[in-house]
């Protein structure tokens, strides 16, 4: 995933067992190495339909302008496995077999291409699958990034998203009728990894006694297959689906006192989740509590009917005057920090003090030019209950997420990039410098002018540079220390908000230790 695109297209011929099926359905269950495995093995023993077989691909086509999704390609119109295409950089190619394509399995497709073809193109997947009567197959794609799906010639799904794979991203329901039936799927790529499946699940005549073996040996939690039997046991796992007209980019969560959750978005609204802790997930209702606001990403809710919000440019105070369940009044409690219209200006918080305080971390830019283009950018801010704000400390990149642990100490997480190694979690102290050198040019505004400097060595050898030479900086500035460093890439790539286990063992034993996503 990235700044690039590309598409690409993959084709199979998936045939059913005439083998007669066990009169025993259990006998017929086949644990494979995946969730996904095993449900098409156990369907292909039951004599049903299933997708194992042969797969064919052709590609690329054209996405240099990234309207490679919209585009009807030559495979959207008709598939003849004998057709040739000419493609992106006038490249002539025509459908080859698709090998160690697995139901269930993450598929990669750049290793299918020079790494000269792997950016700003198109890929499409075809299948044509044999069943004897009409039938309802479940199943569910995965892509690396944007999917289309079409099932006999009728679109099922359609994603252009820039997202990373996963094996339960687009639930469907393949309703297959009598004969052949031809799939066909359309995967675009953005930079970055690259990838697609598809996993089919058991349909409901399955008898009950083998979907209980599946999930006893993969069990479901709403989003997919957890690690083991064993954690399923203890933490589950529930996947709410939210209002068709919005979109859920969940910048911040908050219980309220009656139990109903606040989540708000990056698009500017807030909603109520009513009964969110309903076992069934789909008992839980939707109604949008305020809209308008500028990409908030957190929340502090004080009561039922009062909570503050960190946009962009402002923390803000929202109350449900009359207790309809919609916020009546907006007022704005502190915008004395900057914006200037770069994306990566992002703003979080707010964390709360026993005094009534807040503290907001604010985003260095990312779009050219310096990082601290606006006051306070790179700083976490304190802001008092009668919306003064003060600057805290200094240093920070791209800080998201601000916590109090238990005992009164405050911490933020922190994101990788220019000057931070690697994500880490740090413990923020009045007056410390943590390592970022944007936000120095706010040094001479701030209280810290007569001990601070606005400018500092960074310390830093790059690639290349074997030890110190005449230009290197002399020693390393006086930088606070991370509390945590958490190692690139297989701790993630970016960390959020810590919180403490206060439950005192309600969630297992974890009390009093600290979580970061």
């Amino acid at each position: 995933m990235g700044r690039f695109a590309a598409c690409w297209v993959v084709l199979g011929i998936v045939s059913v067992s005439s083998a007669q099926p066990p009169a025993d359905p259990v006998a017929a269950y086949s644990r494979k190495g995946s969730r996904g495995e095993t449900v098409d093995a156990t369907l292909a023993k039951l004599g049903l339909p299933h997708l194992t077989g042969s797969w064919h691909y052709a590609g690329p086509f054209d996405n240099s302008t990234r309207n490679g999704f919209d585009t009807v390609y030559p495979p959207e119109k008709s598939v003849d496995l004998k057709a040739t295409f000419t493609g992106k950089g006038d490249v002539k190619f025509g459908w080859k077999e698709l090998r160690r394509f697995t139901p269930g399995v993450s598929r990669d497709l750049a290793a299918l291409f020079p790494r000269d073809q792997r950016s700003n193109a198109v890929i499409y997947l075809y299948g044509e699958i044999d069943s004897a009567k009409d039938f309802s197959l479940p199943v569910y794609f995965g892509a690396d990034d944007g999917l289309v799906v079409w099932l006999n010639g009728k679109k099922l799904v359609s994603e252009d998203q820039e997202i990373p794979h996963s094996l339960y991203q687009y639930p469907a329901e393949l309703k297959l009728k009598a004969g052949k039936n031809q799939l066909l799927l359309k995967v675009t790529q953005f930079g970055g990894g690259w990838e697609v499946s598809v996993s089919p699940e058991f349909p409901a005549t399955v008898a009950a006694s083998v979907r209980k073996l599946l999930d006893r040996d993969f069990p479901r939690d709403g989003g997919g297959a957890v690690a083991s039997a064993e954690e399923a046991r203890y933490y589950k796992m529930t996947t709410f689906h939210p209002p068709a007209e919005s979109v859920f980019e969940v910048g911040g969560l908050g219980f309220r006192p009656d139990g109903k959750l606040l989540v708000c978005t990056r698009r500017g609204d807030i909603w109520l989740v009513h009964n969110p802790t309903a076992a069934n997930p789909d008992l839980a209702t939707y109604t949008r509590f305020a809209t308008g606001l500028h990409e908030a990403l957190g929340m502090c809710v004080e009561s039922n009917n009062v909570v503050y919000v960190v946009q962009r440019p402002e923390l803000s105070k929202l109350t449900d005057v009359d207790g309809d369940g919609v916020a009546d009044k907006f007022e704005t409690i502190c915008d004395k920090w900057g914006v200037s219209g770069d994306y990566h200006e992002f703003a979080f918080g707010p964390a709360r003090d026993k005094n009534g305080n807040f503290f907001v971390t604010l985003n260095v830019g990312f779009g050219g030019g310096h990082q601290s283009k606006a006051p306070w950018r790179g700083w976490c801010v304190k802001v008092s209950p009668d919306g003064k704000l003060e600057p805290w400390a200094y240093g920070l990149r791209s800080p998201n997420g601000i916590n109090f642990a238990p005992d009164g100490e405050l911490f933020y997480c922190d994101n990788q990039g220019e000057w931070v190694a690697t994500n880490k979690l740090c413990h923020i102290q009045k007056g410390k410098f943590y390592g970022h050198q944007a936000g120095l040019r706010w040094i001479p505004e701030s209280p810290f002018a007569a001990t601070a400097k606005s400018r500092v060595a960074s310390g830093m050898m790059y690639d290349g540079q074997k030890g110190p030479n005449r230009n290197s900086p002399s020693g390393i500035p006086e930088v606070e220390p991370p509390a945590i460093w958490f190692p690139y890439g297989r701790m993630g790539q970016s960390t959020s908000e810590p919180i403490w286990d206060t439950t005192n063992g309600k969630f297992g034993p974890f009390a009093g230790q600290c979580f970061v996503g």
